[in-house]
């Protein structure tokens, strides 16, 4: 996704603030894709979830999607991860990254 400098330079104002909790997005009257069905976001990321996301053998989860402000790529991704996952769904849950075929990819929001 192509940002404007604006928002480059919003993202990088964000960036180097402490990342802080991990707070509930309002998104009633917000532009966001369909599938999303609630979200959250701090100074460093936002968290988009999609509830009740058949999965496989009849099971069903969450679908999550973490977006660093500026579209880099999350340093330390494995631990970064852990922390919102244990933040949002509690530290018990288990979280599963999954790389669907190229056919079912979806590349932007």
């Amino acid at each position: 996704m192509s940002r404007s400098k604006r928002e480059r330079a919003v993202a990088r104002r964000l960036l180097n603030k402490p990342a802080g909790a991990l707070e509930p997005v309002d998104l009633a009257g917000r532009a966001h894709p369909a599938w999303m069905s609630r979200a959250f976001a701090n100074h460093r990321y936002v968290v988009m979830i999609a509830d009740q996301v058949p999965l496989w053998s009849g099971m069903q989860g969450s679908k999550v999607m973490v977006q660093r402000h500026d579209d880099q790529p999350i340093p330390g991704h494995w631990r970064e991860l852990q922390m919102i996952k244990n933040a949002l769904f509690g530290r018990e849950a288990t979280a599963v990254e999954f790389y669907p075929p190229e056919s079912e990819l979806i590349y932007s929001l």
